[in-house]
Parts: structure tokens; sequence; C-alpha cells
């Protein structure tokens, strides 16, 4: 009898390298629920978004961005049980009560995965010059010192 031959195991993610991009649309679905002011996003902001999103993922192993893209697709699978219908196609109060519930769901490797993925679309979204700059949010490498120097300058103008 001959041993079996030694296969190779090959990780079965073809889309390893594409970051969020294979699961953008049901991705839409959750971000547009955290952040009401994506909805009316053109295609071209949204991969924007999505590409800022990425850009911070390449700074982790790329195990997360895995973990998150199969985190996208439980949760866009798992409305089909209380819904009967994928999350992507939900009305937004039925998205937001679901996520809502994820996030504070009793399973903490969801909960905690939610959590991830929600701050992952802040930073995506924040980190936006337009969005901060319409915020009013004026960063700067001096911190406190220039934002404290700024305040003052506009006092004295007053």
């Amino acid at each position: 009898m001959q041993a079996p031959e030694h296969t190779e195991i090959v990780h079965a993610g073809a889309d390893d390298d594409a970051g969020l991009a294979p699961v953008a649309g049901p991705l839409r679905a959750i971000v547009e629920a955290f952040i009401p002011a994506t909805q009316g996003l053109s295609a071209q902001e949204y991969a924007a978004l999505i590409a800022r999103i990425d850009a911070r993922l390449a700074q982790e192993e790329p195990i997360v961005t895995t973990q998150l893209r199969f985190l996208v697709r439980v949760l866009d699978f798992l409305p089909l049980f209380r819904y009967g219908a994928p999350l992507h196609s939900l009305p937004a109060d039925q998205r937001h009560r679901f996520l809502a519930w994820m996030q504070d769901c009793p399973i903490a490797k969801l909960r905690v995965g939610v959590w991830g993925l929600r701050t992952m679309i802040y930073v995506g979204w924040y980190t936006d010059t337009q969005v901060a700059q319409g915020l009013g949010w004026k960063a700067s490498a001096g911190g406190w010192q220039d934002y404290r120097a700024r305040e003052n300058a506009v006092q004295e103008r007053t």
C-alpha cells in the first residue's frame, strides 16, 4: 500500500487581495445603516469610501480583511431567518434594527465583529477631507496648542 501523495492545501478565497470589493453591494447596506448621510453617495464616492477602508485594512494582517468579508456575508444572510430577505434588500428601518441588535448580540464573536466593522466604516467616512471639513474638524500636527492658538485668534477678532 502506497502512502497518499502530499497535496498542498490551497486557501479557497480567490479574492484575498481584493479588499472589501467582493462584498461592496451588501456592505453598502451596512454603511448606509450606520451612517445615514452616505445614502446619497454616487458610485464613485462610495468606491472612494471603500478604498479608504481598504487602505486602513492594508495595515492589518490579511486575515482581518478576510474575516470582515465573511462577516459582511453573514450579516447579509442572517436576516433571511427573521425577515425573509437578505439585509441589502430590507428597508432602512429593518436594516437599522437588525444591526442594532447585532451590535449588542449575546454572541461575543458577532458583537465584536460588528463593532470592528462599524469602526472601519467610520474610519473610511471620517477620513474623507470633505466630510471632515463639513464637520468643522481641523486636524493639526500641533494638536491642542494649534487649536488654542486658533481659538485665541478668533476671540481677539471679536
